[in-house]
């Protein structure tokens, strides 16, 4: 039984360091380059209010358009659980938004938080 535990919680750490390497290093640092050894080939996303994302090239597609249009977006994580192959982790973004405000002025926003559920399953990314 305790190997079998030991198993579940190693796994379970080493999930959570995938997660926070690819909100730190993919979506924060831009490094796109990444997502290939992060998220498994048949990586599938369910976003709400954006178009299905089924592997990883549509998902570095997706983060590059995300940053092209936010390029000082920055992700904390807020919260991080795993057990064996499940992770769910919910976290926040900030961003400076140029949408006109009173008086003119650029304003830096916290979009709020978002929940992923993440499955992680050979040290990749699944699906979220």
């Amino acid at each position: 039984m305790i190997p079998f535990l030991l198993r579940r919680i190693a796994m379970s750490e080493e999930n959570k360091s995938v997660l926070r390497r690819f909100v730190n290093e993919v979506w924060n640092s831009g490094r796109l380059e990444l997502i290939d050894m992060l998220v498994a080939p048949d990586y599938v996303s369910h976003v709400v209010h954006t178009p299905p994302i089924k592997n990883r090239d549509e998902l570095k597609r997706w983060v590059a358009d995300v940053r092209a249009a936010f390029p000082d977006v920055q992700f904390t994580i807020e919260d991080l659980l795993a057990d064996d192959d499940k992770t769910i982790a919910r976290w926040s973004s900030e961003l400076m938004t140029t949408r006109p405000s009173p008086d003119g002025v650029p304003r830096r926003v916290t979009t709020g938080s978002f929940s992923a559920y993440l499955e992680l399953g050979r040290e990749r990314c699944v699906e979220e």
